[in-house]
């Protein structure tokens, strides 16, 4: 059943349960990008040898991620040259795309030599269906 061939009271909470989702996944990034920061900010004070002083840390924590998602530069100082911030960012994401690749594909292979193994242990003969895949439950 496609979103467009179900009745409109149907759609309505499909659509409202998504904008929930997605509201909590947005949450979720702000407090882990807040919490972040914070821990940045108290261990800049601690290599300064500076005093913590809890409240204007949140609100400097506050500060500098207002300022990280709305007042970003155009350029940055990346090693000693200006260089614009899309540049910067396709290029980390091209070598964290590479290691995420390489990190899943170990991942899977050890996941299904393990996972081998240990449905052999289990069987301990009979037939053995390697790969198991399962279709997620729909709401309609």
């Amino acid at each position: 059943m496609t979103l467009s061939s179900m009745p409109s009271s149907q759609r309505g909470g499909v659509l409202i349960t998504f904008l929930r989702q997605v509201i909590r996944g947005a949450f979720v990034l702000f407090v882990i990008a807040f919490l972040t920061l914070f821990g940045l900010n108290m261990a800049a004070l601690v290599r300064a040898h500076k005093p913590f002083h809890f409240f204007p840390a949140l609100w400097d924590t506050a500060v500098q991620l207002w300022n990280y998602f709305f007042k970003h530069p155009p350029t940055y100082l990346w090693q000693k040259a200006q260089v614009p911030a899309f540049d910067i960012v396709k290029d980390l994401f091209i070598n964290s795309a590479g290691l995420l690749l390489a990190a899943l594909t170990i991942a899977a292979l050890l996941g299904i030599l393990f996972g081998t193994i240990a449905a052999l242990r289990y069987r301990k003969g009979g037939s053995l269906s390697l790969i198991h895949i399962s279709e997620p439950t729909r709401p309609y």
